[in-house]
């Protein structure tokens, strides 16, 4: 079976449903003009997928995040997940991502968002060809200044985790690489941000199973010396390991 990789995305597009046709669709259609290219959700959500996993995905393929900030965009429940995952995949990388657009009443905007108060953002009413200009040139100086692929951000992700048992991944996969903690941190802004519980709760499971299949691997790599010299509750191994066979079980 051929592994796929994801071809990676100049920028991700975060906003809300209501501003798509006014300010979101002329937009992608001068990013398609100037060659870049883009993450989208009405292009990459298909029928029947996990929208938290999709859009982590969507995230993590892309160099930038841009974000339409307006008054319809306060408040909406997956937008501002959107956002907080993806501040917190700029934290983890220690470089840029969140690149703000404000739309409408900025004060407002700053005041729900205090933490873009430190970020350099553009105005919509400066006009689309100078704003997609500066994306270009900003796209043109990373790309000279960073050699980013598709193949070296593939490897150890959270996924992999759940496409096949631990003992069937190499050992180098076992170890949480920054790869796998940038994701996490992501995940984990997605999560504080969402209002359902519903969807809270599944994202929640999702990651409490992930991590427990790396600490479990990570355990069976050490040899019984070394188990012997770290405390790791077995009552908690045990846990760890009844909770992957029960999930492993739901899946098939």
């Amino acid at each position: 079976m051929m592994n796929h990789t994801p071809d990676i995305r100049d920028v991700f597009i975060c906003y809300t449903s209501k501003d798509r046709e006014q300010y979101v669709t002329p937009f992608i259609q001068e990013l398609s003009k100037s060659g870049i290219s883009y993450w989208v959700d009405i292009g990459e959500i298909g029928w029947g997928d996990i929208i938290f996993k999709k859009i982590n995905e969507g995230l993590e393929i892309s160099r930038y995040v841009v974000v339409f900030l307006s008054q319809h965009f306060m408040g909406r429940n997956w937008p501002e997940a959107e956002l907080a995952s993806a501040l917190s995949l700029e934290n983890a990388k220690g470089e840029t991502v969140v690149l703000p657009i404000i739309i409408g009443d900025q004060k407002a905007i700053l005041e729900r968002y205090p933490l873009l108060r430190g970020k350099s953002y553009t105005r919509w009413d400066r006009g689309l060809s100078s704003i997609t200009g500066e994306l270009k040139q900003r796209i043109r100086s990373a790309a000279v200044t960073t050699t980013r692929t598709a193949q070296n951000r593939s490897l150890p992700h959270i996924k992999a985790f759940h496409a096949q048992d631990t003992q069937d991944l190499p050992k180098e996969h076992l170890y949480p690489s920054k790869d796998i903690l940038r994701e996490f941190a992501s995940y984990g802004g997605m999560l504080n941000a969402l209002n359902d519980p519903r969807e809270q709760s599944d994202l929640a499971l999702f990651l409490l199973d992930s991590f427990s299949k790396i600490l479990i691997g990570m355990y069976h790599l050490l040899s019984e010396e070394q188990s012997r010299k770290i405390r790791i509750s077995h009552t908690l191994l045990d846990y760890l390991n009844d909770l992957s066979s029960r999930r492993k079980d739901e899946n098939t």
